[in-house]
């Protein structure tokens, strides 16, 4: 059991609160809990030295939605009333706000986050001056590690890694201004599809015969196959559309990911081990619904789509299973 929580390295401010108010929508703020799955690691021993291991953990998933209303009477150009929401394509409301994307009423963002990964590698076991024979069943033998008068152990990865990271983003804004009234809303969505090579290691230390922690190092670069899409709807009162754009911008770019991981063993059989610790991925370079918010609106309404893939994230929490060896 796998669980894992998503934190961006960046904020982007969606709405605030007057032209030198508080920030009202910012990414920071979307509450995104731990989302539990699974990690299953098939391995098989390939002589004494070898061990091939297959890994996959998904399909995870986390979302949020924000919403603010704003019913402060103001006065604003052409016409007094109520609604004191900036928006960035403004600069909120710098110099002025702009009819048709400030001064709202209302306004809400919605989030939408996926992630799955699977894996390939070949471990070799790094021998460490034992002048016993190594047993090709496990790295550990019958409840006692070999190399226990050493009290360490290690091996290195070799392996190919993919990765799946998407991103849904939807903004909605509502103002009686201009006169008769005005909604904005605008999706983005953006996929990752991350595939290469990686190496690793993995140190082992005893603490008891029948206890030990791995820490695992992981890191890769790979080619990323990014597509962004963005839908712009804006309409009237009655809910009439009155100008729309839908585009689309994709690319191959290289994404770095890194992976760490600690874990406490404890083996109550010679075939079953209950394992614990806590994982944590890196991702950069990378395309982010949020980071992808155009504040330009003459694009955003118009095109053309601009892909953003500079985002940064980190996907970490806790983990708890059990090992059996056959």
């Amino acid at each position: 059991m796998l669980g894992l929580y998503r934190d961006e390295t960046s904020d982007v401010v969606f709405q605030r609160n007057g032209t030198n108010g508080a920030d009202v929508l910012r990414s920071d703020n979307f509450d995104i809990d731990f989302d539990a799955g699974t990690r299953l690691v098939v391995g098989r021993s390939l002589g004494d030295w070898y061990r091939l291991e297959g890994t996959y953990f998904g399909e995870f998933g986390w979302g949020d939605t924000m919403a603010v209303r704003n019913l402060d009477a103001i006065t604003r150009p052409a016409q007094p009333g109520a609604g004191n929401l900036y928006s960035p394509f403004s600069g909120f409301g710098s110099p002025q706000g702009i009819a048709g994307v400030d001064f709202n009423t209302f306004a809400t963002v919605g989030y939408e986050s996926s992630f799955s990964n699977a894996e390939i590698n070949l471990r070799r076991r790094v021998r460490m001056r034992s002048p016993h024979r190594l047993s090709h069943a496990s790295i550990h033998n019958e409840g006692e590690p070999y190399l226990f008068q050493e009290r360490a152990e290690l091996s290195l990865l070799l392996g190919i890694r993919y990765v799946s990271l998407d991103d849904s983003l939807t903004y909605l804004t509502q103002s009686d201004l201009p006169a008769g009234g005005t909604g904005n809303s605008i999706q983005l969505t953006t996929t990752n599809e991350l595939i290469g090579p990686q190496v690793g290691f993995m140190s082992q230390f005893l603490a008891t015969p029948r206890t030990w922690v791995d820490l695992e190092g992981k890191a890769g670069i790979y080619a990323n196959d990014i597509e962004l899409r963005s839908s712009f709807l804006r309409t009237n009162s009655a809910a009439a559309p009155i100008g729309s754009f839908d585009g689309t911008d994709e690319g191959n770019h290289t994404s770095f990911l890194g992976e760490l991981m600690m874990h406490c063993n404890h083996q109550f059989t010679p075939r079953l081990t209950l394992r614990a610790g806590y994982n944590a991925v890196w991702l950069t370079d990378v395309a982010l619904a949020t980071q992808n918010f155009n504040n330009d609106i003459n694009l955003t309404a118009s095109g053309p789509v601009q892909l953003q893939h500079r985002g940064n994230t980190i996907i970490h929490g806790p983990s708890l299973g059990i090992v059996f060896g056959f």
